[in-house]
């Protein structure tokens, strides 16, 4: 196995592994303000990833308007979720009513997604036509590099905004205690809405900047869902930067598990280092437990 096939695999599993961290971030903006895990992130996704088919492939319009409505698609989808499967039983005591309704949502978006864009695989046009990139021997398209460039971007963004603006102020001081913020002034109700929104538009930006990288099918979201909680779980609940880190890691992962075992096991490597993670970090690379005061 040379060099240049182990560089090529691991550059491709940082772009592909930049849709499961943005799902794990989307994962950890809504659990840090709801301490819900939204089971219907990875069909945001798909909507995403089809929207934006629909806009540039079938519409013809320009790239950049395909994923400014795949963002404000799925960012407004996240709101209504919130509205109607959280909302309505925030209240009640314990998350399983919460798996429940995310979940239905989940099936929700997966149905009507089927219903709008049919069953079968679709293909999405690539929109960087730029040539390749060579990194030594190996050739690189530039999408590759653009999800893992933007995917490290949304994290500066999102450090930025959570310490040096005023609703970034407001996330922090109700994901660190929901009641004293409340007591500070701060209206949660409208955080929280905030924080479903962005769970939904990072799918949306996800989805779109790896879809010409994969077929878009409308039942994708229910894998990326499952791969990208592993992923979460290796980076650690409540942490962005390990979200990223754990979705990197996944992906490349995967794509050396490709390389090595033809895909035979691949899928099977990311839990046996799941396991050997949380032996050594059982809350995960970043993980943390709170402490709350009382």
């Amino acid at each position: 196995m040379s060099s240049d096939l182990v560089l090529d695999a691991l550059i491709r599993g940082l772009s592909t592994g930049s849709i499961y961290a943005f799902i794990a971030m989307g994962f950890v903006i809504v659990y840090n303000a709801t301490s819900v895990l939204n089971f219907a992130q990875g069909d945001l996704v798909t909507v995403g990833i089809l929207s934006g088919y629909t806009v540039y492939a079938v519409w013809g319009l320009p790239p950049w308007v395909a994923l400014v409505v795949a963002v404000l698609l799925t960012a407004v989808l996240g709101i209504l979720e919130e509205r109607v499967a959280i909302r309505p039983i925030a209240k009640a005591k314990g998350h399983l009513g919460f798996f429940v309704t995310t979940f239905g949502f989940a099936v929700l978006l997966r149905e009507a997604a089927k219903f709008i864009w049919g069953s079968a695989p679709l293909v999405f046009p690539q929109y960087l036509n730029l040539g390749l990139l060579k990194i030594g021997a190996v050739s690189i398209h530039p999408q590759f590099i653009l999800a893992a460039a933007v995917a490290l971007l949304t994290v500066v963004a999102y450090y930025f905004v959570v310490d040096k603006t005023k609703i970034g102020n407001a996330l922090r001081s109700t994901f660190e205690d929901k009641e004293l913020a409340e007591l500070r002034g701060i209206n949660t109700g409208a955080v929280r809405l905030i924080a479903w929104g962005l769970g939904g538009a990072l799918s949306g930006l996800g989805g779109f900047l790896v879809a010409p990288l994969a077929s878009a099918y409308y039942a994708a979201g229910v894998d990326l869902l499952l791969i990208s909680f592993v992923a979460l779980t290796i980076g650690g609940f409540g942490s962005i930067k390990g979200a990223l880190l754990g979705g990197w890691i996944v992906g490349a992962v995967l794509s050396l598990g490709m390389l090595v075992t033809g895909g035979k096991y691949r899928e099977a490597m990311i839990f046996v280092l799941l396991a050997v993670v949380l032996i050594v970090r059982p809350f995960g690379i970043y993980g943390r437990t709170i402490a709350r005061r009382v």
